[in-house]
């Protein structure tokens, strides 16, 4: 058959040649062209879901400071009591602080409005409100669905979280609403191509946000069907194309969110590139690449067909000599043929322009692997720049495969110990059981951020870390990309205002409560030294009134001594005086004391608050002193600290106190009781470690450790007020700082930190 087709004229022959040489080079550019249309539809993609990535990364940030913030507020007794009139200023100042918040307003357990941060909206009730019934449900924090505020009458897209009784039983809530508006300012301050737009919708598809805004486009609107259903129903982030709301056609990228990894998505969000923009260069490439290649074939067809003889054999040998050179040589003319030599001519130009359209796409490319290499370049200064510590996980093994220099760092890595670290080496070994079920999720792409998850550098430093993260595939091996960023020192702060507020609020209640228990407390005083007087003293006035009565004095002291009427006026006097100790303690917590304050060597007032309590008596009895170890770890040449030595040192002798007899509790197997000190010195201040390896403190009561009257001893073992004593003698006194840390079952460390100067020698 092949002979049939080639059989005949040198015309035929010539045109099916040129044809068959030809065609391969078409196809070619048809596939070069096409597949350059794909990359540019694939890249888009990726754009719009990097971009959308750093929306959604916002969005939980956002969720994340409101949760913790409204977890912040009901933790407030003020709050948690409903107390209209102190929370109205609470929440009024928690507005001033958060424009993005539009509202915040406290409710009782039917929904009705109790009090808000902005306006007066009594007598309006929220229980028909999504974000009220979950959050009385669940007793979690919930989100809502797009609604326009009843009070800002804007559009907004509310959380709520439950105010629990102290047996975890719903009796209210605060509910906050976000100002929709705010994700516009997002939008504005980056730079995105023409007709882009970003959006917003909850759960049902109601429209939340969108960038830019459409005259012929309403908030709270249901989206596009075919948007809505394909994101929902994947539950995980994705990309499609599809038609919008303004029958433009995009590529499109979605993204579901969580409140946390039980419950359904809340919220959507898509990020949408004009596809017919994404495209225009590559069609444009496309449509010329096509024009040039067919007029370039039609040229050299009618050449060969016109063409006979050896003229034409010689030029097309001539020619197929050049087609082979190609590439090696750089001239202007290529195939050296004179162009005004008719049809010959003209094909050779044919054929010089062909080339000079192959080494301009050759440029072309060239200069895009340039720009590649220079991406690659940007990208691996931005991960060694990037102060987030950056790992890439193998899945099937766990073991971590590449980091960035700020991980090395955060967890004390050395090069040496790159090879074969695995993720449980990076946290501690009995919290490991939940954190693994976390990467599990993470690895199957059900959640993308853990908050506070406790890791461990290699030098054993426990620390607190956010970790986000995202499925990347390189070189055809899906890894997991984890993001790790300290918050250790956010936490502690925190925790420390936290603290800080409540008591203050607490340390006010005390004084006050002081102050009125003192009156009672003088009248049982004086009644119970005039009933001594009266009773048991042998004076002339009682044996004058026992006679008037017909009555001994002495049978009044007899029947009284029989009837132990004495020792209970004993009692009343001990336990009045007991009472008057405690008021007194507690009138501690209201006004600061005359402090005889002068510069004190740290190390010796530490020293010698050990002697203290090896010798107390009460210690000595219950507790033996020669069974624990002392560690001493001070730092050398540590500057002398302006303070009261003597309140200073009931500070440490509570706290030494406390470590030995919570080190009584505790059975020890392969190690003995310890109370390690350490002393140093860190940003200006001196630092006080007093840490044992006793049973440890529960979470729920370290966070309640330094309140007044919170004591976990038994009733007339102790009153709960020398760590509160203590915690103002720290804080109130010498402007200081006092933490409490804690791995229950391991040790517990207390944390003191004074300022080298402060304001007590001005007071003094």
């Amino acid at each position: 058959m092949a002979k049939g087709i080639f059989h005949g004229s040198i015309q035929k022959k010539l045109t099916l040649i040129v044809l068959l040489a030809t065609l391969p080079a078409f196809m070619g550019h048809l596939w070069a062209e096409t597949s350059a249309r794909w990359e540019a539809i694939e890249a888009a993609k990726k754009e719009t879901s990097v971009i959308l990535r750093g929306f959604s990364e916002i969005q939980r940030r956002i969720s994340g400071s409101t949760r913790t913030l409204l977890q912040t507020i009901v933790a407030v007794p003020e709050v948690r009591d409903l107390n209209v009139d102190k929370t109205k200023i609470l929440l009024s100042t928690l507005l001033e602080a958060n424009p993005i918040y539009t509202n915040v307003i406290l409710l009782n357990l039917q929904g009705d409005v109790l009090v808000a941060g902005k306006g007066n909206p009594k007598g309006m009730n929220f229980s028909d409100r999504k974000q009220f019934q979950n959050a009385i449900e669940t007793k979690k924090f919930a989100s809502g669905e797009f609604v326009v505020g009843k009070v800002t009458r804007k559009a907004i897209f509310p959380f709520a979280m439950p105010i629990l009784n102290l047996d975890g039983k719903p009796k209210g809530a605060i509910i906050v609403g976000v100002d929709l508006s705010h994700y516009g300012k997002f939008f504005e301050s980056g730079y995105f191509p023409k007709d882009s737009f970003f959006g917003m919708c909850d759960y049902r598809g109601n429209r939340l946000f969108r960038y830019p805004i459409k005259p012929n486009i309403s908030l709270g609107k249901p989206i596009k069907d075919t948007v809505f259903n394909t994101a929902s129903s994947s539950k995980k982030t994705g990309t499609l194309v599809s038609a919008g709301s303004d029958n433009l056609t995009r590529i499109i990228a979605y993204e579901p969110l969580f409140l946390d990894s039980e419950t359904e998505p809340y919220m959507y969000m898509f990020m949408g590139f004009d596809r017919n923009k994404v495209l225009a260069r590559a069609d444009s490439l496309l449509i010329r690449g096509l024009l040039t290649t067919a007029v370039s074939l039609c040229l050299a067809l009618i050449i060969a067909w016109v063409l006979g003889g050896r003229s034409i054999a010689k030029s097309l040998e001539k020619l197929t000599n050049v087609v082979q050179k190609l590439g090696k040589e750089d001239v202007k003319s290529p195939s050296g043929i004179d162009y005004s030599d008719g049809e010959i001519g003209r094909l050779g130009q044919a054929f010089d322009v062909m080339i000079k359209l192959l080494r301009l796409r050759e440029g072309e490319r060239n200069q895009a692997l340039y720009r590649l290499s220079e991406n690659e370049e940007q990208s691996r200064i931005l991960l060694d720049s990037n102060p987030s510590g950056i790992c890439l996980i193998n899945p099937e093994n766990w073991l971590i495969e590449f980091v960035n220099p700020a991980f090395m760092s955060l967890f004390e890595l050395r090069p040496e110990d790159l090879g074969g670290l695995c993720l449980n080496e990076l946290h501690p070994t009995k919290e490991f059981r939940g954190i693994k079920t976390e990467y599990q999720k993470h690895f199957a792409k059900e959640i993308s951020y853990s908050p506070a998850i406790q890791c461990l550098s290699h030098s054993g430093r426990s620390m607190v870390i956010d970790i986000s993260s995202a499925v990347v595939t390189i070189q055809g091996r899906e890894l997991l990309a984890g993001f790790f960023t300290d918050i250790t020192e956010r936490k502690q702060t925190e925790a420390y205002i936290i603290q800080a507020e409540k008591m203050m609020s607490v340390g006010g209640l005390a004084a006050g409560m002081a102050h009125e228990i003192n009156n009672p407390l003088s009248a049982i005083v004086g009644s119970a030294q005039n009933l001594h007087n009266r009773i048991l003293t042998d004076s002339a006035k009682n044996r004058k009134t026992a006679e008037l009565c017909g009555i001994s004095l002495d049978k009044v002291h007899e029947y009284l001594d029989v009837r132990e009427a004495p020792k209970m006026i004993n009692t009343i006097n001990e336990s009045v005086q007991r009472a008057a100790d405690i008021v007194s303690k507690m009138l501690g917590f209201s006004r600061k004391s005359d402090c005889q304050a002068c510069d004190h060597n740290i190390e010796a007032l530490l020293d010698t608050t050990l002697d203290l309590a090896a010798s107390d008596y009460d210690l000595k009895k219950n507790y033996d002193f020669r069974k624990v170890a002392i560690v001493r770890n001070y730092e050398v040449n540590l500057h002398p600290v302006f303070c009261d030595s003597t309140q200073i040192q009931q500070v440490f002798l509570n706290i030494i106190k406390n470590a030995a007899e919570a080190m009584v509790d505790k059975k020890y197997e392969n190690e003995k009781p310890q109370i390690t000190l350490r002393v140093r010195e860190e940003d200006g201040m001196a630092v006080v470690e007093i840490e044992d390896n006793g049973p440890g403190i529960a979470e729920d009561i370290a966070t309640h450790i330094f309140e007044p009257f919170y004591t976990t001893k038994p009733v007339g073992k102790g009153t709960g007020l020398g760590l509160s004593v203590s915690y103002f003698i720290i804080t109130d006194q010498h402007n200081g700082q006092m933490f409490v840390q804690s791995l229950p079952g391991e040790w517990t460390r207390f944390i003191v930190k004074l300022p080298f100067m402060n304001g007590l020698k001005a007071n003094t």
